[in-house]
């Protein structure tokens, strides 16, 4: 039996009733005629040619994130009107597109994949959710986006961190004050260590002016984490002069033992922080 592509013909050998031509383009059409060959030269004649018409092919959740790079909506609004995939579909590093979008501050993005219900409350793999994206990229704008549809701040990843803990490490001040302002515990305590954002501050950059925008915001200098550290006993390991400065001027307990018996000031002098020391 042959068949006519075209201008190609697909020689087929055997009894089957049908057979899968590849490597055909989408939305295309196409011509085919049929003949049969009887024996050695004896050849019958072409049929009538039949048209075929390939059909669109389907999008892949590597379609709507590519759209999304691009920024171009009415291609992300093709993709999530075709019905093959789920807005939340995630990439190759097992984010939606809301999260990438939440953490590049792409607001008018995201109220196009909202509007296509995706979910606030989507993880990723280390149980990261779009807003704790947006924090630990200092993204207001999204952040107060995904407040509107419902992102809670009383929500962990794997690790125990909360978003306003996350929020700390991208040193955006005005996005701790907003979040704090909109309902997020200051004091808040981590689900691995016990930490504060302010002990997180004080571990992790011992930001002076975002140390002050969290006390500013009625946090607790004194709270001790599972090892019956406070804030002045992390910032004095860590050497973080000013923000031990800040941590005194706001009356910052020096008489706070922690759970190896020794005080701030006992651990400044166990290091030979001599700088550290003169303060007290």
């Amino acid at each position: 039996m042959w068949y006519k592509l075209d201008t190609v013909a697909l020689k087929l050998r055997g009894y089957g009733e049908h057979t899968v031509v590849m490597d055909l383009n989408a939305c295309s059409q196409y011509m085919f005629r049929v003949r049969f060959h009887r024996s050695d030269d004896d050849y019958t004649y072409w049929s009538p040619p039949a048209k075929i018409f390939t059909a669109k092919e389907p999008f892949y959740g590597e379609n709507l994130h590519k759209a999304v790079r691009r920024q171009k909506i009415p291609e992300i609004v093709d993709v999530l009107n075709s019905g093959h995939i789920t807005v939340d579909v995630p990439d190759n590093h097992g984010l939606s597109a809301l999260m990438n979008t939440a953490k590049r501050g792409q607001p008018e993005i995201m109220k196009v994949l909202l509007s296509y219900n995706a979910s606030v409350s989507c993880k990723d793999e280390a149980g990261k959710t779009a807003l704790m994206h947006a924090c630990i990229y200092g993204q207001l704008s999204t952040v107060k986006l995904l407040r509107t549809h419902g992102a809670i701040y009383e929500d962990y990843d794997l690790g125990g961190t909360t978003p306003l803990h996350y929020a700390i490490d991208s040193c955006n001040c005005d996005l701790i004050e907003w979040m704090i302002t909109d309902g997020a515990n200051v004091n808040i305590q981590d689900r691995n260590a016990g930490w504060t954002p302010l002990m997180r501050c004080a571990s992790l950059h011992g930001n002076k002016l975002v140390a002050y925008t969290l006390i500013h915001n009625k946090a607790d200098i004194d709270l001790r984490d599972i090892n019956g550290k406070t804030c002045l006993m992390i910032a004095v390991v860590n050497g973080y002069l000013p923000l031990v400065e800040l941590l005194l001027e706001n009356n910052a307990n020096i008489t706070i033992y922690n759970t190896s018996g020794r005080t701030a000031f006992e651990i400044a002098v166990s290091l030979e922080r001599r700088t550290t020391i003169s303060l007290y």
